[in-house]
């Protein structure tokens, strides 16, 4: 008898110490969570790389949420480079298509097939928090809180789990290219706003507008294809994922400015990249965890100020870079006779210069032109005076984009606007009457690594321009670009860098009628 007892109490010991063992360990495996009881007919699968450098006491969490494919594996292995570099445990949660339709995985589970609300407890938003501490109650994994990256899909779910959710263990959250958004406006109906629902207070909207979140999308996700939803709500935000980021970020951003809360958004377009998951996600982790080597995020609108305001010159250059064109602005000389009282003057780099035919094309405005080739804004302030002296102008139109042309000694696309606010400053000064016409950056094809910050750059231009009486801003990117948001050869010369003449047709089209309407009447 006391044989089996001691036999019984080894089996015993042997059986609490196999359910005691991890399930996470160092390696990568799949692990099934069912544990929390309204979902335990519907299990998600849990992939995990547990990099055998990382310290289980000190090491961060990351939580990845797939696209509409839930293709866990694909994703996790997209960034499991780079983790094996930082002290980051990864996980990529698979909900099955089966079990979590649009309704329970984009739309985080909110309202049931009939579109009633759910109970909170059974709403998909409880799942991520529940397996992070399953993951820390069967792992020696140490860590407080967690990170989020999601795309597409993952990129909704994400938004609308912390926004229905207020979650005490998610640290910081990329929201990676959502094909659609549910706003946090109370007088919009759900799913794309919060009408309807439990969460449209004041209290919740600008707890959501305070965490730590990173709206990316790449500055080539522009196709209208594939499962983007394209009712009118959704076409409403915009025609594309670009544009349906954009929208939803500035109206953030207003929202918090206007309720006079912290913004803890911030926003990132990813240059050269489309709808790709693995390229977003590898960014993302980047962004995240390998500070310095180039990924980072930045709100391009957080310095945004008024012309009224003191704008800060940040850039450092070499002096005698800076007077690289003397001969060049020197060859200009003063303005003749017919030039002093033009109706236009065109100030810029090359696509100015190369403009041959604008006199024929503005006609019967009169135009002048004083550009020169590979000018920057900051050697255009340098020349500013012998630019601009002796001219008096109706109208000034300006096009300069070699201060973003993929070079070393590139500015940021806030230290461009910063520029291009002290060029107008200094433009009103001495020509207090004229018009000034911004010509938006044109996204050459030889240039495509350089488009997403271009196209942040133009959108800050649009932005300065809608806040500043007699400044236009002149879109004359958009027209050339195909509905897939892809420059299109036939507008560009023979060096896919500078315009053809169906490309100044373009510009003709959309500049003239501008000028035209803003012109005094005799």
């Amino acid at each position: 008898m006391k044989r089996f007892c001691l036999f019984l109490s080894g089996c015993l010991l042997m059986a609490l110490q196999s359910l005691a063992a991890p399930l996470f360990n160092p390696g990568s495996g799949v692990v099934e969570y069912n544990a929390y009881k309204p979902f335990a007919d519907r299990p998600v699968k849990i992939h995990y790389y547990f990099p055998e450098t990382a310290d289980p006491a000190t090491a961060q969490v990351l939580m990845l949420i797939p696209g509409a494919g839930r293709d866990a594996g694909p994703l996790l292995n997209a960034v499991r480079e780079k983790l094996g570099k930082v002290n980051v445990i990864a996980f990529s949660l698979e909900f099955p298509a089966a079990t979590y339709p649009v309704r329970e995985y984009q739309e985080v589970g909110i309202r049931d097939q009939d579109g009633n609300l759910k109970k909170t407890a059974d709403r998909t938003v409880q799942l991520p928090d529940r397996i992070f501490l399953f993951i820390k109650e069967h792992s020696a994994i140490q860590a407080r809180r967690y990170d989020m990256i999601g795309h597409s899909a993952g990129g909704q779910f994400i938004h609308r789990f912390l926004l229905f959710h207020d979650s005490p263990y998610v640290d910081r959250a990329v929201v990676g290219a959502p094909g659609w958004f549910t706003f946090p406006d109370p007088s919009l109906p759900y799913p794309y706003g919060l009408k309807g629902t439990d969460r449209a207070s004041d209290k919740v909207i600008a707890r959501f507008l305070q965490k730590k979140m990173i709206l990316q999308v790449g500055a080539l996700d522009t196709d209208r294809g594939g499962v983007l939803r394209k009712t009118p709500e959704a076409d409403a935000q915009g025609i594309n994922r670009l544009d349906r980021a954009r929208t939803f970020f500035a109206y953030l951003r207003g929202e918090a400015q206007r309720r006079g809360v912290p913004f803890g958004w911030t926003y990132c377009e990813v240059p050269g990249v489309g709808h790709s998951s693995g390229q977003m996600a590898t960014y993302a982790m980047e962004t995240l965890y390998c500070a310095g080597e180039g990924n980072t995020v930045f709100d391009p609108y957080s310095d945004w100020t008024s012309m009224a305001g003191t704008v800060p010159v940040r850039y450092h250059v070499r002096n005698e870079w800076l007077h690289r064109y003397d001969t060049a602005v020197e060859a200009l000389g003063a303005p003749s006779d017919g030039e002093a009282d033009c109706d236009v003057l065109l100030l810029g780099s090359s696509s100015i210069v190369l403009w041959n035919t604008v006199a024929e094309d503005l006609a019967p405005l009169k135009t002048v032109r004083r550009g020169y080739g590979g000018s920057t804004l900051r050697d255009q302030l340098l020349y500013f005076d012998q630019l601009t002296a002796g001219f008096h102008p109706k109208a000034v139109v300006i096009y300069c984009d070699n201060d973003l042309c993929g070079n070393e000694d590139d500015l940021t696309p806030l230290q461009y606007c910063d520029l291009y606010r002290i060029f107008c400053g200094r433009l009103r000064e001495v020509f207090p009457e004229a018009q000034l016409y911004l010509l938006s950056i044109k996204y050459a094809p030889l240039q495509k690594n350089t488009w997403g910050k271009k196209a942040i750059a133009n959108e800050l231009l649009r932005e300065y321009a809608q806040t500043e009486h007699g400044i236009h801003y002149v879109d004359v990117t958009t027209p050339m670009l195909s509905p897939e948001g892809q420059a299109q050869d036939e507008y560009f010369a023979g060096d896919s860098l500078h315009l053809s003449p169906k490309g100044y047709a373009v510009w003709t089209s959309v500049l003239r009628p501008m000028l035209n309407s803003s012109r005094p009447k005799n």
